[in-house]
């Protein structure tokens, strides 16, 4: 299994570098983490209750839930399993850019962005057109994040593969409780407009 991640990861790394990839991909790679993500739905759930738009704010809601629930996961393994990244342990990685965290697996962006796509293609599906389309979309964006940690030299395949795992699982579990999560959210919501009063 190892000889395997390292060949892929060799193959993307170094086999498919290129200098357009080589411009993009560390600008691109930003688009997924989890600051980026957040601060998205954060922005769009703000603008969501001012429009007065209660299923809009109730998707973003769901959406939070699930990439904390989701990184949180991916946080904990990250200190279990303790994996340095490709360049503590690889000779001649191409690495592009440089991250404080030095564990490796799994891929916290990719955990982030697959929490993120997963949620909102279960919350959104019979309440917006061309679904498929977007659907499509998000799983190219989910996927080209998953390349870009790879191809800019922070990341091992199997990190990308588990990240996108633990994303679309931890989003698949807090789907099941999102009316709960909904329910307690406006509970406490009221309180706090009774105190307020």
């Amino acid at each position: 299994m190892t000889t395997i991640n390292t060949n892929l990861f060799n193959f993307i790394n170094h086999g498919l570098e290129n200098p357009l990839l080589n411009t993009i991909m560390p600008v691109f790679t930003k688009l997924g983490s989890f600051k980026f993500i957040i601060l998205l739905l954060i922005v769009a759930f703000i603008i969501a209750k001012f429009k007065n738009k209660e299923k809009i704010k109730n998707i973003i809601l769901i959406c939070i839930v699930s990439v904390l629930f989701a990184d949180l996961i991916a946080l904990i393994l990250k200190f279990i399993v303790n994996e340095p990244r490709p360049e503590a342990t690889l000779s001649n990685v191409h690495l592009l850019i440089v991250e404080n965290d030095p564990r490796s697996f799994p891929s916290g962006h990719t955990t982030t962005v697959f929490a993120f796509i997963t949620s909102l293609m279960l919350n959104i599906k019979g309440y917006i057109k061309n679904y498929k389309v977007i659907c499509a979309i998000l799983i190219i964006y989910g996927i080209a994040i998953g390349f870009s940690r790879i191809y800019i030299g922070v990341h091992y395949p199997f990190d990308v593969i588990f990240g996108a795992a633990i994303g679309i699982c931890g989003a698949i579990a807090v789907s099941n409780f999102d009316d709960k999560i909904l329910k307690y959210y406006y509970k406490v919501i009221g309180k706090i407009k009774t105190k307020k009063a």
